[in-house]
């Protein structure tokens, strides 16, 4: 570098000190803002779905019941059924994906016979399937979070369905500020980042659904009612 440039270069930088001085830095904003033009031509893609008209390649959704409303055998056969390609209940076609069950509720003792059941039933053999049991998974826990986004890549999973809900958070279900970090801070992100669906097996309160307390069947689910809020889907078993 010639003394000339070198002169040049110290010039340049005073000159950028000196306006830093008169004309801080101004904060930096992230959220994102759309003008109406930008909005109408935002392309937005039709629904997708893993079980034609129930769930969908990437959401959240609730499957809610009363204690002995067979949730989770339900949610068995939809782990079965998106896993080997077959329609659930005969009815809903399914596009083929590897399904995580997250079980913190029954037990393997529970769980396999329930799964060699169904998959007999409907004469499959093999299949995408994995499964934990009581591993203490919390998704408002960033720890146990990492370590099923670990399990989730591993497997290139695209259904993750847990059972039950509440024992997969450490938060209060009838606290509306903990639901939205469980929700914004567990459930979703794992939904965007990875673009995939999350069952969340959750029960209702006492009496059920039809009960005379609510007016809403999204207000029989049990906690705060900010949980139904969140959810893209909600099925209810009676």
């Amino acid at each position: 570098r010639t003394y000339e440039q070198a002169l040049e270069f110290v010039k340049e930088k005073t000159v950028e000190k000196e306006m830093e001085i008169l004309a801080p830095n101004q904060p930096t904003f992230k959220v994102e803002v759309l003008n109406y033009e930008q909005l109408s031509a935002l392309e937005i893609k039709p629904i997708e779905w893993l079980v034609q008209n129930l769930i969908p390649e990437k959401g959240i959704i609730i499957l809610g019941g009363k204690r002995g409303s067979y949730k989770t055998y339900t949610s068995l056969h939809f782990a079965v059924c998106v896993a080997t390609g077959t329609s659930v209940f005969g009815i809903y076609k399914t596009k083929p994906a590897s399904v995580l069950y997250v079980d913190e509720e029954n037990g393997f003792h529970l769980i396999k016979p329930r799964v060699v059941s169904i998959m007999k039933g409907l004469n499959q053999v093999q299949a995408p399937l994995y499964f934990t049991s009581y591993q203490t998974i919390k998704l408002d826990k960033k720890d146990k979070l990492k370590e099923l986004q670990h399990i989730i890549t591993e497997n290139s999973v695209k259904l993750v369905i847990i059972d039950s809900m509440r024992r997969v958070m450490k938060g209060d279900e009838n606290d509306a500020d903990e639901i939205n970090t469980f929700f914004m801070e567990g459930v979703r992100p794992i939904v965007d980042e990875n673009g995939i669906s999350v069952i969340l097996i959750h029960h209702m309160r006492k009496g059920g659904i039809g009960s005379k307390e609510s007016e809403d069947e999204m207000d029989e689910l049990r906690g705060s009612s900010d949980i139904a809020n969140f959810a893209d889907i909600i099925l209810l078993s009676p």
